[in-house]
């Protein structure tokens, strides 16, 4: 017996649903409407925030939101697909398993916030200097 075998989970064809068209989308328009509330949301907030004494004092600060939104969003679905294949190979059966796994990918999401704020944020003292940079060249 091969080892591909013994990972796979087995599975009937009699255990598969079959859906019809509008159960599925019945059941993908909640989700659809709820995260496109909260873009308009979020572009309201942007609006109504890009005149703040942060964002008219740091104007690049109002280019990197939206990526750093962008960011986050990619860094929480891998989270998201970590905990679910993890849980669909049996991993989180028992709590001292789902505790183990929970905090170990919650330190991985930190981790890897911090380094893509540190690129973010070097990446925006990068492009402040290679202004000021681009400006006493044009000054002098």
């Amino acid at each position: 017996e091969s080892s591909l075998a013994k990972t796979q989970l087995s599975f009937d064809l009699r255990d598969i649903s079959h859906e019809s068209v509008l159960t599925f989308f019945l059941q993908s328009l909640p989700p659809l409407i709820f995260a496109s509330v909260g873009l308009i949301g979020t572009g309201v907030l942007l609006d109504k925030w890009q005149c703040d004494t942060f964002y008219a004092r740091i104007h690049e600060a109002l280019m990197l939101t939206p990526a750093l939104l962008g960011l986050k969003g990619n860094i929480e679905m891998t989270f998201a697909s970590r905990l679910t294949t993890l849980a669909h190979l049996g991993k989180m059966d028992s709590k001292e398993n789902c505790v183990s796994i929970l905090g170990s990918n919650m330190a991985l999401v930190q981790i890897q916030a911090i380094i893509v704020s540190y690129f973010a944020t070097l990446d925006l003292v990068l492009y402040k200097f290679l202004a000021a940079l681009r400006q006493l060249i044009h000054v002098g």
